[in-house]
């Protein structure tokens, strides 16, 4: 069953990156890249968020379009806390996506995770970042920051 979006609670997590380096002089062949570092921090008053989908992309990927049926790779997430679906739809999409990976596990209040993305040089101009997460008192709501320029 399809469900419509809830709102999102921003306000429940927090987001920094930092471009921490430029390019792998290992391999000329390989694009130069900036390496972001993304910090998620839960700031919720006890609610633990499941692991994080964080995607890469361009302006024309979109996680969700807000007020629109969600997708069944959505509705998993929001609903079971899977992203596997999410992600792999995403990476599938290799010609706007860049980068897809999970979290490594469960966000409890107060807590934080680090992940780093690598998005080619190139690209930097129309970089987005969509970070989503389960809200995983609930049985079907979601907390994401959707296609956030960088």
């Amino acid at each position: 069953m399809r469900i419509l979006f809830r709102s999102t609670l921003l306000s429940a997590m927090a987001l920094t990156t930092a471009l921490s380096a430029c390019h792998d002089n290992s391999n000329d062949d390989a694009p130069a890249v900036a390496r972001f570092e993304i910090t998620f921090t839960n700031l919720t008053a006890g609610q633990p968020m499941t692991p994080l989908a964080l995607i890469a992309h361009d302006a024309t990927y979109q996680s969700f379009v807000p007020g629109k049926p969600a997708s069944i790779a959505l509705e998993k997430l929001a609903e079971s806390g899977d992203n596997g679906m999410l992600l792999s739809e995403a990476k599938a999409s290799t010609i706007h996506v860049w980068q897809a990976s999970s979290g490594a596990g469960m966000v409890m209040p107060g807590k934080s995770e680090t992940q780093v993305l690598d998005i080619p040089i190139a690209q930097i101009a129309s970089a987005r970042l969509s970070v989503l997460s389960m809200l995983a008192n609930t049985n079907d709501a979601f907390a994401a920051s959707n296609s956030t320029a960088i």
